[in-house]
């Protein structure tokens, strides 16, 4: 086994190598019994002339940009051959005698790996090794689907899937909100990031720039650096902030659906960037996450109390500047913002859903998106509340209220995923029709739509259908 140019295209059984496109690894320089798993090591100065000469008993190692990697005989090593092994689980070997070489189990410190059950495949950009490829399978997809259906709270939800997510695509830093279906707005933020306390800068920048915007994304999962092509300067929060703090690369999630926008989340990396298998493998996991998402609302109105989450007396207003900088707000306005986001001690808390209605409104100033500077959140035991931005001279007023029937109404259709009747259904009870009434306007409604159906020629697609089908319902499904 040795270095060779150029890139191989399949490991002899038709399949993909795992390795291609890293300069090496074709199958007539493999050692007999070789099968193709790969071993992160340091260099063992002694073994290597060795092993390089007779293809050692477990096998031999190959030096990528200063890195070594062990190809190994997986029948008489199967444990250092197994990728998916943690390198905690190795390490009681230490203490045999001088000369044992202890291996780690995984291709780099990060973990980019993955198991397929016959070859250990790196998962995308190894940013020690810098190794790429594209596995098939990985053993966390049922890890994430099960914790999305075993939790019940957005927010420890998140937090276990980012401990997941982690062991799938490495990352330095995260910024994980989730969204008013219906405006977009960010709200209840869970957050990494070495810029903190520039946390009003970075939402402000964040909601400016067009680029990766997780209103316009087309897709589930864009990358930074694919999106521009490699030109990171064409992001606004990239050229002001982001690469003052050495970001390489952003892998920006969007969890959208029909009923609406839940949530986005970005991935920072600092040295290297995301791979396409690595946003293929985020990507197969937004569909599962993005329904556990809007379930998860759905919880919050089964929840009950005689209590109120807080109680108020008066008004809750922020007043903040343009650089997203609080200047005044009312007595009532911290409990409310201590309970939205609270904070780890006695500091004052973090007004993030303000900041981020304030930023919506700024871009909405700018051209950039045009959703309303409003944003729905849930406060807990079942209250909701509405945040609205507005302008009040130079300066932005922000408001905090409870939200209204309506507010709510619409709101839970969306969580629940009713169907357009059973949206019209719901709006109609709620609106005190009785039986008579309700059966006459369903069926008025019904045919109203039938008739439009008939007399709009071919058929149209669904999303139209819905359209045609909702002439006066007050909300609009997306």
């Amino acid at each position: 086994m040795r270095p060779v140019s150029g890139a191989c295209k399949a490991d002899g059984h038709g399949r993909p190598c795992p390795l291609h496109g890293c300069g090496f690894e074709q199958l007539s320089f493999r050692c007999a019994r070789q099968c193709g798993s790969v071993l992160g090591s340091r260099p063992h100065n002694g073994r290597e002339e060795v092993s390089e000469r007779g293809c050692g008993v477990n096998g031999v190692e190959v030096e990528v940009d200063n890195h070594v990697v062990g190809v190994i005989d997986r029948a008489l090593d199967p444990l250092g051959a197994h990728a998916c092994v943690p390198s905690r689980v190795i390490e009681l070997s230490e203490g045999l005698g001088p000369g044992f070489e202890v291996r780690d189990g995984v291709l780099d410190a990060k973990r980019h790996h993955v198991f397929d059950g016959t070859q250990i495949c790196p998962s995308g950009t190894s940013q020690e090794a810098g190794i790429s490829g594209a596995p098939s399978a990985y053993g966390s997809a049922v890890s994430v689907a099960t914790l999305c259906a075993t939790h019940d709270d957005a927010r420890q939800l998140r937090i276990a899937l980012l401990a997941e997510l982690r062991q799938v695509v490495g990352f330095d830093a995260f910024a994980w909100l989730l969204t008013d279906p219906e405006t977009e707005v960010g709200t209840s933020p869970i957050a990494d990031v070495p810029c903190l306390p520039d946390l009003p800068r970075l939402i402000r920048l964040k909601y400016a720039t067009i680029v990766n915007r997780w209103t316009h994304q087309p897709q589930p999962v864009s990358r930074l650096h694919h999106a521009t092509n490699g030109r990171l300067g064409e992001s606004l929060l990239w050229r002001e902030l982001l690469a003052d703090h050495g970001v390489s690369d952003v892998a920006s999630m969007v969890f959208r659906d029909r009923f609406g926008c839940w949530s986005f989340l970005d991935l920072w990396r600092i040295g290297g960037q995301f791979a396409v298998a690595e946003a293929d493998m985020l990507d197969e996991h937004t569909e599962v996450i993005t329904e556990a998402l809007r379930r998860c609302v759905a919880r919050t109105f089964a929840e009950s109390s005689t209590k109120r989450a807080v109680d108020r007396s008066g008004p809750i207003v922020l007043v903040l500047s343009a650089d997203l900088e609080v200047r005044a707000q009312t007595p009532d306005t911290e409990q409310y913002l201590r309970a939205l986001v609270p904070p780890d001690d006695d500091r004052r808390a973090i007004p993030a859903a303000a900041y981020n209605v304030c930023a919506q409104l700024l871009a909405v100033e700018a051209g950039v998106d045009d959703h309303a500077p409003v944003a729905r959140v849930h406060l807990g035991r079942g209250d909701w509340l509405t945040l609205r931005a507005a302008r009040i001279g130079d300066d932005i007023a922000v408001s905090i209220e409870t939200s209204s029937p309506a507010d709510r109404l619409s709101l839970f259709s969306r969580s629940a995923a009713l169907t357009t009747r059973e949206a019209q259904l719901v709006h109609l009870l709620a609106d005190g029709a009785d039986t008579r009434a309700l059966a006459q306007q369903m069926q008025e409604r019904s045919a109203l739509a039938s008739n439009r159906k008939l007399t709009a020629g071919p058929r149209l697609p669904p999303r139209a259908r819905v359209s045609a089908a909702q002439p006066a319902l007050a909300v609009t499904f997306v």
